[in-house]
């Protein structure tokens, strides 16, 4: 119907093989069908034909978390930084409010699409950086940067730090990350994030192969050990938590693998 109401969906999938990030489709779907489409979505991939696709965009949107009925820190926190954002009216770029996706004692938080990468304690200035990729981004990578969900959580650590060696140009590389080895678990494939472990492994050692704009592949390699525990709030007015803390020990560049 002409006047029916419509929303726009954003699907993203992982891509395969080296990567940097996140394959793109939008749809324009009506609210009475938006059920069917999240189910094809999910579950039945093929079943996607039947709705409307649109162009994407081209730009990179920002969400910043509000949900204050999830935890009050968002929408204290994150309102302020939305509307600071959109005044910016960055090129290339659109700002836009979301319901939460964890981490609220990172507030304000805020997740890129579509690299999905996660960011977290932002400040007017952190994220003017980030949206306009420029500045310190040292600064920016050491106070807000939470990682790349293209990488497990190991792989994380080893990310920011070669983006921090790399720099901006970072951006601009197709990487992907893995566990080459990990304290107690010869089972790779059961590999899950740190965080969520009762009991953390002491180390891991990963590895982040990439391709550079010109072509040339490289990779960088390194080793993460948890250094201590520490005692915080999960989130507004809940109990306090341990999180297990971990640190890159070891960093460096891995031998060409090209000629």
């Amino acid at each position: 119907p002409r006047n029916a109401p419509f929303v726009t969906v954003r699907v993203l999938r992982r891509k395969a093989s080296l990567s940097a990030g996140y394959a793109q489709t939008q749809h324009r779907v009506l609210l009475t069908e938006l059920d069917d489409f999240l189910e094809a979505a999910l579950f039945e991939r093929s079943a996607l034909t039947r709705f409307a696709a649109v162009e994407p965009d081209g730009k990179r949107l920002l969400l910043v978390c509000v949900h204050g009925r999830v935890d009050a820190a968002c929408a204290k926190f994150g309102v302020p930084l939305q509307r600071h954002l959109e005044r910016m009216q960055v090129s290339g770029v659109t700002v836009c409010r979301c319901a939460h996706f964890g981490g609220h004692r990172f507030a304000p938080t805020a997740v890129e699409l579509p690299s999905l990468r996660l960011w977290g304690r932002l400040t007017t200035q952190t994220a003017t950086a980030l949206a306009t990729r420029s500045g310190d981004l040292p600064a920016l990578l050491r106070s807000a940067y939470r990682g790349s969900s293209s990488v497990d959580g190991y792989t994380q650590l080893l990310e920011r730090a070669a983006w921090d060696a790399i720099g901006w140009d970072w951006l601009l590389y197709r990487a992907t990350g893995r566990v080459t080895a990990l304290d107690g678990e010869p089972d790779l494939a059961r590999l899950i994030h740190p965080s969520t472990q009762t009991a953390p492994p002491a180390w891991a050692e990963v590895r982040l192969d990439f391709i550079r704009p010109d072509g040339r592949s490289g990779a960088f390699t390194g080793r993460v050990e948890r250094v201590e525990s520490v005692h915080t709030l999960g989130s507004t007015g809940g109990r306090k938590l341990e999180y297990a803390q971990f640190a890159l020990t070891e960093f460096s560049a891995a031998p060409r693998t090209d000629s």
